[in-house]
């Protein structure tokens, strides 16, 4: 069924109580009925189910996420064919340049991490996999939206907005345009602080065997160490170099 279709409030329901757990590491119930509006009974009677079925668990009067959620994590990143081979290549960029290496692939128009890598001297970043960013303002997002034309971009954007992470985010279409267009003729996106002050980000896409664009790989820092020539040639150069391998792998597995 299309996403225009027929739903069913209940499991709607349970979804956004999942997503309140997730979000806070874990919650009473007070707290997920004031965030939702809903009736401290309704939440109890939703939690209750799920954790009959263990997807939440319990500890003294608050709920959580149970580990139940790691298998279907697990079979979700196996479900990319070329998670293997990706993850082998930004295993060792990441002990090449030191700092943190991401994959990430689009779904549902949110730009998702896969596995993310730390090098020797890399600072702690925030995202982890299955962290869901939108498309508009990382280099990983940019590079992978860089591929599709006016029509697709439009529509990513009139689904998810484009909401500012910090001052350096783009908050116009024609801004974001003209920076895709330099994207495609590159074959190298930035990030400039656009997600996290301090922190900047230079991605590249990767493509299979057939030239489609399946995901996107990416080097992100504190915006001290990259810089100038760093940011602009020696990472790209590097990405560049390990999505060539990457594409290369595929196309010995394939």
């Amino acid at each position: 069924m299309n996403e225009t279709g027929r739903t069913i409030q209940s499991v709607r329901t349970s979804c956004e109580i999942l997503q309140v757990l997730q979000d806070h590491g874990g919650a009473r119930i007070a707290t997920i009925a004031d965030e939702l509006e809903m009736s401290r009974g309704n939440v109890h009677h939703h939690l209750n189910t799920l954790r009959q079925e263990e997807f939440v668990k319990k500890e003294g009067d608050e709920y959580g996420i149970s580990l139940k959620f790691v298998a279907y994590a697990e079979s979700a990143k196996q479900s990319v064919t070329e998670y293997d081979v990706v993850r082998s290549e930004v295993e060792q960029l990441a002990q090449d340049v030191g700092e943190v290496v991401n994959f990430a692939v689009e779904e549902h128009s949110w730009v998702v991490y896969l596995h993310k890598e730390r090098g020797e001297g890399a600072v702690h970043t925030a995202a982890f996999p299955g962290t869901r960013l939108h498309m508009h303002c990382s280099a990983l997002g940019k590079a992978i939206l860089a591929q599709n034309d006016r029509e697709e971009v439009e529509a990513v954007l009139e689904k998810r907005g484009m909401p500012a992470y910090t001052d350096q985010t783009i908050q116009d279409k024609e801004t974001l345009w003209s920076q895709l267009e330099t994207i495609r003729e590159t074959g190298v996106s930035h990030d400039y602080e656009e997600v996290v002050t301090g922190v900047r980000c230079v991605a590249v896409p990767l493509r299979t065997p057939a030239g489609d664009v399946f995901g996107a790989i990416s080097v992100s820092g504190p915006s001290q160490r990259l810089t100038d020539h760093m940011f602009e040639e020696t990472l790209p150069q590097k990405l560049a170099q390990s999505a060539n391998v990457i594409e290369v792998n595929l196309l010995t597995t394939s």
